[in-house]
């Protein structure tokens, strides 16, 4: 620090010859002049003060900025005072470059073949097993007959005896007509020869006949009918008419009745079987398309019959088709990564376990024959070796950002890079030990 320079300490002009004052003044006057000598006493170490502080200040601010000038303009107009990649004293002097590695997404759809010969799953020949799962449920129902039918009254029918006590033949055409103790009428529907009287006995001969009158009327009582005919003979009944019918309208079993409790019981029992088939099925077992269903529908009376009611019985048989999930994708997956090994680079691993989209059906042949769309989708990743990594750092050790990022850009494998410098630093460190290479997943 420079001396301060001393101020010339001037001497004062004699002081003149002034009047008597009085004793008050001369005190003030005295005082004025202590003052003043106590002053030009204390002007030097104040001063010399003010220099050291200013300068402590100067020398204080002048450091840092003179730092920031080595540190800036070198690194501007491209000259190194500090070896390459010599970081700022006290920073962390490893460079950290992150790389994220190539992925590869493969997906295909394959057509796959389903078949009950097919013991199990075949690449080679895209086929798995399946096989049929059967089951029935069997319900009745019971309704009453909604069919009408007017019935026409019916004539009732019986035998007439003739009696003949004469001595000679007599014969009686058909279409004779009687009339019975009630006034109902009775005509043969046949004609008869009665024959005569013989050795004391009277002779006879019976014949069919009707009630004139149809219904219920015609159901004569036995002995009602009593009477002369035909040249002396004796007409009776010796049994009732019967079988006599009135008009009416009566319920019949319609095709409808059947139809109806058909499909009530067919929404009853379709629930049934694919519940039963859906027991049968083992793990990622799938049902291939819809089952088939077959029904078999029987009545306890024929459509016309003439009744108040009816039952209707049902069998509802159902037939699936049932292929392994596991299977599907065991073979879909080979495929693909058969695919993959024939477009890709060595290095490309399999990320993670393949997965299968969706499969559907394409068409059901006979003999439980399933053809399956099959799609399939996997990821790939580019897997980079120790000795890459180390070739990688024994190559761009000392060079800078931009220079090492382009080189691994045309790296095989490489999707993109980044790279943290140490602070202070425009390069990497010249030390394979100081650059750490991290694989960051994409």
């Amino acid at each position: 620090m420079p001396t301060p320079v001393l101020e010339e300490r001037r001497v004062k002009p004699p002081v003149p010859l002034i009047p008597v004052v009085p004793a008050y003044r001369h005190v003030r006057q005295h005082t004025t002049d202590a003052f003043k000598n106590n002053r030009q006493r204390t002007t030097e170490p104040v001063q010399q003060h003010r220099r050291r502080f200013v300068l402590s200040v100067v020398a204080a601010t002048s450091v840092p900025i003179l730092l920031l000038v080595l540190l800036i303009v070198p690194r501007v107009l491209g000259v190194g005072l500090l070896p390459v990649g010599v970081p700022l004293l006290g920073a962390d002097p490893t460079a950290t470059i992150s790389v994220t590695a190539q992925s590869k997404m493969l997906h295909d759809t394959y057509l796959l073949t389903a078949s009950p010969q097919t013991l199990r799953a075949d690449m080679t020949t895209r086929t798995i097993p399946d096989r049929f799962v059967q089951t029935s449920a069997t319900a009745s129902r019971s309704t009453a007959t909604t069919g009408t039918e007017s019935v026409a009254a019916v004539q009732a029918t019986g035998t007439v005896l003739f009696t003949n006590s004469h001595g000679r033949l007599i014969s009686v055409p058909a279409g004779e007509t009687f009339t019975t103790t009630t006034n109902m009428q009775i005509q043969t529907t046949e004609s008869v020869d009665v024959p005569p009287r013989q050795s004391g006995q009277n002779g006879s001969a019976s014949t069919s006949a009707v009630a004139v009158s149809a219904g219920s009327v015609g159901n004569i009582l036995a002995n009602a009918l009593i009477t002369k005919c035909c040249n002396g003979l004796t007409v009776t009944n010796p049994s009732a008419f019967s079988g006599g019918i009135d008009a009416s309208v009566v319920h019949v079993v319609a095709q409808q009745d059947i139809d109806n409790a058909s499909s009530a019981l067919s929404k009853q029992l379709q629930q049934q079987p694919l519940k039963q088939i859906s027991q049968q099925l083992h793990p990622d077992d799938v049902i291939a398309g819809q089952p088939v269903y077959t029904t078999t529908v029987s009545s306890s009376s024929p459509v016309g019959t003439v009744t108040d009611s009816l039952t209707v019985h049902m069998t509802l048989s159902a037939t699936a088709i049932v292929y392994n999930r596991n299977d599907a994708r065991h073979v879909a997956a080979q495929l693909l990564s058969q695919q993959a090994s024939q477009t890709l680079d060595s290095n490309y691993h399999l990320k993670d376990p393949p997965t299968m989209d969706a499969s559907r059906v394409v068409e059901t042949a006979r003999n439980g024959i399933v053809y399956l769309s099959v799609s399939m989708h996997e990821v790939w990743m580019y897997v980079f070796s120790t000795q890459q990594i180390d070739k990688w750092k024994q190559n761009m050790r000392g060079a800078t950002s931009v220079a090492a990022i382009a080189y691994l850009n045309q790296q095989p494998g490489v999707a993109a890079v980044q790279i943290h410098l140490p602070f202070g630093s425009d390069h990497l460190p010249a030390s394979l030990d100081q650059i750490k290479v991290v694989l960051a997943d994409k």
